[in-house]
């Protein structure tokens, strides 16, 4: 019934002039995002599907766009999509040998000379872009907005991503979860950002705090490291030492790991002391979900010094993870102006480059107004003369 439903909406077809508006597959990228739901693609060879879901962008190893979702065949479909500015490209890039691009189900081109094939043999439908999608809107408006105005402008959606991720832990806490188990989850998983944020949900959930307690920093780093099937541990374990552990936890593949698009500062083995520091905190009792202590990336400082990733990180971890809980079990009034304290080292690069020109640079750098800027984007993808944001009207 859903593909009936959407099967009379305007079809995309091919043109015959190339696709030469292409400079980079960056822009292939932005093209398909640039689809709306329930519009019909036609892929090489007459066939065609509905589009119902872009996916999510990935920059690290592996296809280009993760979880994307079509209707086709009158079935719904999910899977990635691989782009290149030539279709040939696949096999000139080795995907063909690469079991991780078995899940690509689209593979978009600017130009086609050949159909791709995964390392199954199974042939995946190609799509040419089309020119007339090639501008993307920059959100740029007609001049820079005072400070008061944006914040006017953006409180709705400032307090909707807050309350998004207030509620994510509330829905946990109410399934009678563990806290200190969430706010371990949750923080390894900040740590994995970006790209190795399933390796590092795997290995928190793996430990068994119980049986950690007492031990020193080394040890609880080496056992991280054991267990993340990385080379490089902070020092050799003995034997006595491994049989010690060995029972407590299940080993992360280290082939989970990704390094492609990962920033030097954020490799796993860099973070892991982090992730020692703040198990072994754990342990001790500290439980920053459940008291009413500043919470600051100075008072992070003072108490992880050395072993914190940096400022930006720690300003993420408070404004994602630390605050949101503490709203959740502590009703707290105040967590939301402490989430309007927080200011990056510098604001995120897409912001810069999309509002740039409608929100002042010192601004752009706090996190409440970042937060507000991506459920605003994500609601408006579009900006245009027809279709004004609201921080553009």
């Amino acid at each position: 019934m859903m593909y009936q439903s959407v099967r009379r909406m305007p079809l995309f077809s091919v043109s015959e002039e190339r696709s030469l508006f292409c400079r980079d597959e960056e822009h292939l990228v932005r093209w398909w995002f640039s689809l709306v739901p329930g519009c019909r693609v036609l892929c090489g060879g007459g066939d065609a599907f509905i589009f119902v879901d872009a996916g999510e962008r990935n920059r690290h190893d592996g296809p280009d766009i993760e979880d994307a979702v079509i209707i086709h065949g009158g079935e719904m479909v999910k899977g990635d999509v691989e782009c290149h500015l030539l279709s040939g490209d696949w096999f000139h890039h080795g995907h063909s040998r690469d079991n991780r691009y078995n899940d690509v189900m689209l593979h978009l081109a600017a130009d086609c000379d050949k159909d791709a094939i995964t390392a199954l043999g199974r042939k995946i439908p190609t799509v040419m872009a089309l020119p007339q999608f090639a501008t993307f809107p920059d959100h740029a408006g007609k001049g820079l907005l005072d400070d008061s105005e944006v914040l006017k402008r953006l409180t709705p959606f400032i307090e909707w991503r807050w309350s998004e991720k207030v509620l994510r832990f509330s829905r946990r806490l109410a399934d009678s979860e563990n806290p200190e188990v969430i706010f371990l989850i949750t923080s390894f998983r900040a740590l994995g950002y970006p790209g190795n944020e399933k390796p590092f949900e795997k290995l928190a959930k793996a430990l068994q705090m119980e049986r950690l307690r007492g031990l020193g920093l080394q040890e609880v780093t080496n056992i991280l490291f054991d267990l993340s099937g990385l080379v490089g541990a902070g020092g050799m374990k003995t034997q006595r030492e491994i049989v010690k552990v060995s029972d407590l936890v299940c080993a992360v593949p280290a082939s989970l790991w990704r390094r492609g698009g990962v920033r030097p500062h954020a490799w796993p083995r860099r973070r892991m002391a982090f992730a020692g520091r703040l198990v072994q905190k754990l342990t001790e009792g500290w439980a920053p979900w459940s008291t009413d202590e500043e919470m600051s990336c100075k008072s992070m400082e003072d108490i992880f010094g050395k072993h914190l990733p940096g400022k930006g990180w720690t300003t993420e971890w408070l404004g994602n993870v630390v605050l949101p809980m503490r709203k959740a079990v502590l009703k707290s009034p105040n967590s939301l102006q402490v989430w309007f304290d927080l200011f990056l080292p510098e604001p995120y690069g897409r912001h810069r480059r999309h509002f740039g020109g409608r929100v002042s640079p010192r601004f752009l750098r706090n996190f409440a107004v970042g937060q507000g800027l991506i459920q605003l984007n994500n609601m408006w993808k579009q900006c245009n003369s027809l279709n004004l944001c609201p921080l553009c009207r």
